[in-house]
């Protein structure tokens, strides 16, 4: 008896191949450079830094290529360190020509009226430092004769006592952090010495620019005396708010009157209207403070 060992049967069918989704690659992170500070002392300790973090890279790369012998003179130390200066020359040798050109531009160069000529104070009763000329001047120059004037200010004012400074255009201060926080310093301060600093502006937008907007606050809180003239077409919300005003004080200034400002002392607030006698108002002339 013969058996059909054959037996059909159905082979189920292979399942189909899930279909792998590849995975988009990932972007690769950049690697975002901090910004350089504004002020000086910020700058020299961000470029120091950075030089320091260059050189640890650099012996690094030394001690990796003696470990994997790329060079011949790998297992010498000595050669491995005077291999390691030869190749600090370049940056050494730019940096030693930019140091080298600063120090020209200040003794012989375009700068040096600012850094390298004899003193024209013959009295120190009554000073005007003219800050025109540097309005074109580089931010670095700008800064640095900046500081020396407030350097100056801060010892007459807080070492010797019983002086007055006033700023006009304080604008012009306002572009270094450093310089805000010396003058807010410095009102604060005043008072001990029997001295007094005065600061004039026209622009309250000026005070109001995203960066220093915390910094400028304080300086509108800190004087005893304020005298606020009309502040020409701006937000009269925006004025009150810097200001601390009402709103009847401020319109008692909303329009623009010749010679008439509020005057505010402490909790007391004033109208005044002021004329200067015929032979001082001659002395201002007729070309608009120009």
């Amino acid at each position: 008896m013969s058996q059909n060992t054959k037996k059909p049967y159905d082979l189920p069918d292979w399942p189909a191949e899930a279909e792998q989704t590849q995975e988009a690659p990932r972007p690769r992170r950049k690697r975002r450079a901090p910004a350089e500070p504004e002020d000086l002392w910020g700058k020299l300790r961000f470029r120091a830094g950075k030089k320091v973090r260059w050189f640890g890279r650099r012996c690094r790369r030394v001690v990796r290529e003696a470990q994997a012998h790329r060079f011949p003179e790998s297992n010498r130390k000595p050669l491995q360190f005077l291999l390691m200066l030869w190749g600090l020359l370049p940056s050494a040798a730019s940096r030693l020509r930019e140091i080298l050109l600063g120090l020209h531009s200040m003794c012989r160069g375009a700068e040096s009226k600012f850094f390298n000529g004899p003193t024209n104070i013959t009295t120190s009763r009554f000073l005007v430092f003219g800050v025109k000329g540097l309005l074109q001047a580089n931010s670095g120059v700008k800064n640095a004769m900046l500081f020396n004037v407030l350097s100056y200010l801060s010892d007459r004012l807080l070492t010797e006592g019983n002086a007055v400074a006033t700023l006009d255009e304080l604008y012009i201060w306002l572009s270094n952090l450093t310089t805000i926080e010396y003058i807010r310093n410095t009102l604060k301060r005043v008072r001990k010495k029997e001295s007094s600093m005065i600061l004039a502006s026209q622009n309250l937008e000026d005070f109001d620019v995203q960066g220093i907007r915390e910094l400028t606050r304080p300086l509108f809180a800190i004087p005893t005396h304020q005298f606020l003239f009309n502040a020409g077409s701006v937000n009269g919300r925006f004025y009150m708010d810097n200001l601390q005003l009402e709103p009847a004080e401020f319109e008692l200034i909303r329009y623009a009157q010749r010679g008439v400002c509020l005057y505010k002392c402490g909790n007391e607030r004033y109208l005044l209207e002021v004329h200067a006698p015929p032979h001082k108002e001659g002395l201002f002339g007729k070309a608009g403070g120009r």
